[in-house]
Order: structure tokens, then sequence, then C-alpha cells
């Protein structure tokens, strides 16, 4: 998750004060207790997003597609950041096409998962977390 921050500050700030965000990013006390106590899925998805993000910023189309790919899988939650990632193109990149597209794969993608896949995979008579005899 530190390359793509390097190499987007690089870029804007030069090579000393890139890598010394990046070494203040890497000694950070959160990074090695993310998931000391407990599991959960969504650090998994901050490399994917911070790579996606960089390819968007860069105008990389054909990685920025894979990351989202990749980090749509993650969690039902992130499709929100995907739509996000979307109006950002569209009103500041000014990429409509592109930008209407993340929108609509990421407000489709989570009504699949939250009506189709998730109920599919419910136990049954389990809603929302409670158990019903």
């Amino acid at each position: 998750m530190a390359f793509p921050l390097y190499w987007f500050a690089r870029a804007r700030i030069g090579y000393v004060l890139a890598l010394v965000i990046t070494c203040a990013f890497l000694l950070s006390p959160i990074l090695p207790f993310i998931n000391l106590y407990d599991f959960h899925e969504t650090p998994l998805a901050t490399t994917l997003l911070a790579f996606a993000l960089y390819f968007l910023l860069r105008g990389r189309d054909a990685p920025l597609l894979a990351c989202v790919a990749l980090v749509l899988l993650v969690k039902e939650d992130i499709s929100l950041i995907v739509a996000s990632l979307g109006l950002y193109m569209l009103f500041v990149q000014r990429r409509i096409k592109l930008g209407l597209g993340l929108i609509g794969v990421g407000a489709a993608w989570a009504v699949i998962v939250v009506q189709v896949i998730m109920p599919r995979f419910t136990p049954a008579g389990m809603w929302l977390g409670r158990l019903y005899p």
C-alpha cells in the first residue's frame, strides 16, 4: 500500500518528501495493529483501493478497472467507494462515460450482493444477525 502513495507523492512533491511521507505512513502505530485482535476483511481492500486511486489519478483505465473488479470481491460496502470513484471521474476529471460506468457498476453490484448473493448464503430463519426459531 505504500507504493502507490510514494509514486503519487513523488510526482507531486519530489523524491525526498515522498520518501518522508511514505516512511511516516509505514511507521504509523495503527498499521501493524489492524488485525492483531480480530480478522476483518476491510483492510484487505485498502491496498487495492490505493492502487485504484493511483491509477485513477494517473489516468490509466485498464489497471484501474482491474483493481475495481478485484476490490468489489472483498466486501459489499466497497461498491459505494467504487461509485464514489465514478463520481470523482464524472465531476472532477470530466470523464463522463467511464465515470457513469463506475457509478453504475458500484450501484448494481451493491444491489446484486445485498439482494441476491447474501440471501443465498444466509441460513434459513436468520436475517440481520438475529436467529429466529
